[in-house]
């Protein structure tokens, strides 16, 4: 049972990463875009602004994504502790 659970911790920490890599891509494209609107080297338009919201979307996506992998993986650390002190 242990080492089923070390495994499931072990995937969800893999896609924890995967889910923070999004995050900080998400991050430095919205603050590209914003650099570069304010340096004159984009127009805001339409376009940019509906890309904005995908971004800002996809940001909020993966912070609620990250924060229920979190709270899967302290269920599984409590179940582990659990079982050792018994």
């Amino acid at each position: 049972m242990e080492n089923i659970a070390l495994k499931q911790i072990d995937i969800l920490r893999d896609e924890m990463k995967w889910w923070l890599n999004v995050i900080l891509v998400t991050m430095s494209a919205l603050i590209g875009g914003v650099v570069s609107i304010s340096q004159d080297k984009l127009l805001y338009n339409s376009t940019i602004g509906i890309i904005g919201f995908i971004i800002i979307f996809f940001l909020l996506y993966s912070s609620f994504r990250l924060k229920k992998l979190n709270s899967e993986q302290l269920k599984l650390f409590d179940k582990l502790r659990r079982k050792k002190w018994k």
